[in-house]
């Protein structure tokens, strides 16, 4: 793995000779040279020909890299400045560096700017990403009686919330406000600094939670507090509120647009049937910037770019982010874009395709490889949200809206369960970017995973034989019943025929494992039962046989179905050769 690496140091080196060669022939000297906007720590480094020269440069967040005077280079964003790394320098180089200023042009519109009375205030755009994210303006902007939630382009409908991602190409955001709905339409009680709301008697479309009654901070929303058969949408401040149980009851509302520091809201607390929608607006910086976690919003911001082409779409847990090399399906199918969205098992698929839809269209080919140690999640079982789900929609929360909660029996309980456990992990918000980092959080020079979502980090067999994670997986048409209280297949067929519907071509196949770790009953003749019963079952096409998903323990790293990078590429012409027998090319 190439991790962080230490360069050879600017001193004299011995040189000595042998048939004519001397270290002199075998080292090169590389330098990134300092320019106005930034400074380069230890400029110069002598490295052996062939090798990579990393650099650490320090500049201000909005300052973003436009090129460098040299052919092959990576660039990865750290806190203070980036790390700049040329690639295989074969001779001794000078190397300069085309830095720009980048910003979005926030406008006062009917506001006012709390820094100054200008008409518009520059934000820096920190280029670390295919899509930027929107300011938090909580600290930027300010009008008497109302309460900003984002923003907006000027003549478009759509709308941008705190820390929702936008296209870098925006130049110009302008606030919205709503209005707090007047302290007159509540029944409250007072403690100290605090309020508690017990009633209201507004006939609103639009109720919108004051922050402040008569200069204290309202805390508490009481039991049966909001009562309305007229209410649509609801709207929280940016405030610690706590929810108790049948706080809102409501047959007509479909919205609650809120911040992700509210105290406590579970799902005992709405008594709402037709809840539809649940906006969540950043309030605080991310914490899981650069982890494992906030890798899904890279591959939506893929997706997103190339959701009006014809697409394949890799849909499966951490074994298919591991298992698969994109490049190799585009070229042998170049009519498809392909990208690759496996995140992790046990995040339930439900809710990661939902968010997946919007972004495809007819004609696209959805390959569904579900890990079987996870099987309820992967089968489209469970619909409680998990709760780790919002650790991978923290610096995008702009893709939970798409979501329909009323196909879901949880999701404000787990909400809370998120925001109770998060904890700082990365300082530097959305600016760090999780491909240079692995799924422990250690730093990469270089990309771990490539634009399609891809792992394409050195990945060498972990063990010749046996079971590396120590723990046997079952097999068997017999562990689809006995082990759950679900109809797997029942459920994994209303998604796909969901899908189906849309004009999306579903194929199921099965997730790689290590042939070692079946448990003893998962016997060649039971698997292949459970191959034929998934066949006649399911109402989509099996793409390959259940035998071509096991391989050799040599085949995985660290764990038993993370392929290495051979495996990868194995298991990736296994899919290739299927899948264009199924296309019939």
């Amino acid at each position: 793995m190439q991790k962080a690496k230490t360069a050879l140091p600017l001193t004299a080196i011995a040189l000595s000779s042998c048939a004519g060669f001397t270290l002199q022939d075998k080292y090169v000297e590389a330098r990134l040279l300092s320019g106005q906007g930034y400074t380069v720590i230890s400029n110069a480094q002598r490295i052996e020909k062939g090798q990579d020269a990393s650099f650490k440069i320090l500049t201000n967040p909005e300052n973003h890299i436009l090129s460098l005077d040299y052919p092959r280079y990576e660039i990865a964003p750290t806190k203070g400045g980036y790390y700049i790394t040329l690639l295989n320098v074969q001779d001794s180089v000078s190397v300069s560096i085309k830095m720009q200023s980048q910003h979005v042009c926030l406008h006062r519109g009917d506001g006012t700017f709390l820094q100054s009375d200008e008409e518009a205030l520059l934000y820096p755009q920190y280029r670390t990403r295919m899509r930027e994210n929107a300011p938090s303006g909580l600290n930027l902007l300010h009008k008497e009686g109302h309460l900003q939630i984002g923003w907006h382009e000027m003549g478009k409908d759509d709308f941008i919330g705190f820390g929702w991602r936008y296209s870098p190409s925006v130049q110009d955001l302008y606030p919205v406000f709503v209005p707090y709905t007047e302290p007159t339409a509540f029944d409250y009680i007072t403690e100290g600094e605090n309020v508690t709301i017990t009633a209201t008697n507004s006939a609103e479309e639009t109720i919108v939670i004051p922050a402040e009654i008569n200069g204290k901070t309202v805390t508490k929303i009481e039991t049966e507090a909001i009562v309305s058969n007229q209410i649509k949408h609801l709207i929280l401040p940016p405030n610690p509120i706590q929810f108790t149980a049948a706080a809102v009851v409501s047959d007509s509302l479909e919205k609650i647009t809120l911040f992700d520091c509210v105290a406590g809201i579970d799902d005992v607390c709405l008594q709402t049937p037709n809840l539809k929608t649940l906006e969540i607006l950043a309030h605080e910086m991310p914490m899981y910037s650069g982890t494992y976690w906030d890798v899904f919003q890279d591959k939506i911001d893929y997706l997103e770019s190339i959701k009006d082409k014809k697409k394949i779409i890799l849909f499966s847990g951490s074994s298919g982010r591991y298992g698969y090399d994109s490049s190799l399906i585009h070229e042998a199918l170049p009519d498809y874009e392909v990208v690759n969205m496996g995140v992790f098992a046990y995040i339930g698929a439900l809710e990661q395709l939902d968010v997946i839809k919007p972004y495809c269209q007819s004609g696209d080919i959805l390959l569904h490889t579900p890990e079987f140690d996870a099987i309820e999640e992967q089968f489209c079982a469970r619909n409680n949200i998990y709760d780790r789900f919002f650790n991978c929609l923290e610096s995008g929360y702009q893709e939970f809206a798409n979501i329909d909660l009323r196909n879901y029996k949880e999701v404000f309980t787990p909400f809370t369960k998120y925001l109770a456990a998060k904890t700082p992990v990365s300082g530097d918000g959305y600016r760090t970017n999780p491909r240079f980092y692995d799924d422990d959080n250690h730093f990469y020079y270089t990309p771990t995973y490539n634009i399609q979502g891809d792992m394409i980090m050195k990945r060498e067999p972990t063990q010749q034989s046996g079971r590396i994670y120590q723990r046997e997986l079952t097999y068997q048409k017999e562990y689809l019943f006995d082990n759950n209280v679900f109809d797997l297949v029942g459920c994994l067929n209303n998604v796909y025929k969901q899908w189906q519907d849309f004009g999306v071509n579903i194929l199921f196949s099965y997730a790689p494992k290590n042939i070692d770790c079946l448990e003893q009953g998962s016997t060649k003749e039971k698997r292949a039962e459970l191959h034929q019963y998934l066949k006649s079952s399911l109402c989509v096409p099996v793409l390959e046989d259940i035998e071509d998903s096991f391989y050799p323990a040599y085949d995985f790293y660290l764990i038993d179905n993370h392929l290495t990078n051979d495996g990868a590429k194995l298991r990736t012409e296994k899919t290739i050769t299927a899948l264009k027998k199924l296309l019939m090319l």
